[in-house]
């Protein structure tokens, strides 16, 4: 019931504020890239291995729930907008605008000059969006997250594209 009631907040608020008449949602999925070269590198004290590999894995996890947490304050959205969010991953359901598509270019961009700085490159961060109805994300939620998956790895072959000008 909980999750149904989220699922209907995230939902109405889509209904509320589109951009487009026939796809109200606009469905983003992050993918934090470089997990298993950040939590391997440079582990160094062998009886404290697993402390460090369970160290850097929470770490993901908490920075996977700060880059979902800081795109939904962004676009102006409520914690029952980001639907889920552990392992690296994050989906976040949006009213579907052209304002949000490209101020989801713009916080990727943004998120990975950080992540540039911070980490030297071994951590990033892709992000990949699809509009959609609400029927179809309450119903066929299945068929949705296969054309975002679809959409991500595309997105993975140009990673590092958003922060392109910093690299060189």
């Amino acid at each position: 019931l909980f999750d149904h009631s989220r699922l209907v907040a995230a939902i109405s608020l889509c209904i509320d504020e589109k951009g487009d008449k026939d796809k109200e949602c606009l469905l983003i999925k992050g993918d934090v890239s470089g997990i298993q070269n950040f939590i391997y590198h440079q582990i160094t004290d062998i009886e404290r291995a697993a402390k460090q590999l369970r160290g850097r894995s929470f770490y993901i996890r908490l920075l996977s729930d700060a880059i979902s947490n800081y795109i939904t304050r962004e676009l102006g959205l409520y914690d029952a907008n980001i639907l889920i969010s552990s392992g690296g991953h994050f989906i976040i359901l949006a009213p579907n605008n052209e304002a949000n598509r490209e101020k989801v270019s713009e916080l990727e961009k943004r998120i990975n000059r950080v992540l540039l700085n911070n980490f030297g490159g071994l951590l990033q961060v892709i992000i990949a969006h699809v509009d959609s109805n609400y029927k179809d994300v309450g119903n066929r939620f299945y068929e949705v997250h296969f054309r975002l998956d679809e959409e991500l790895q595309k997105a993975k072959k140009h990673k590092s594209l958003s922060i392109l000008d910093e690299l060189l």
